[in-house]
């Protein structure tokens, strides 16, 4: 039960982050601001980054 109770929590909180960040996306469209030309690739390389960091850590800790 406690197991269950825990993965429920975290679908729970998972959940709640998705509902907030759509909340806010809502929120800009309908303010209809523009993106900075900036802003479109920075998505991508912190995924990018994040990943790579990551990978090296674990990488490391196997050999």
């Amino acid at each position: 039960m406690a197991l269950l109770g825990f993965n429920l929590g975290v679908e729970v909180g998972q959940l709640a982050f998705i509902a907030a960040i759509l909340m806010v996306w809502g929120c800009w469209r309908r303010l209809k601001l523009p993106w900075p030309e900036w802003a479109e690739p920075v998505s991508a390389y912190v995924i990018g980054s994040v990943a790579s960091v990551w990978f090296v850590g674990r990488f490391l800790t196997v050999f």
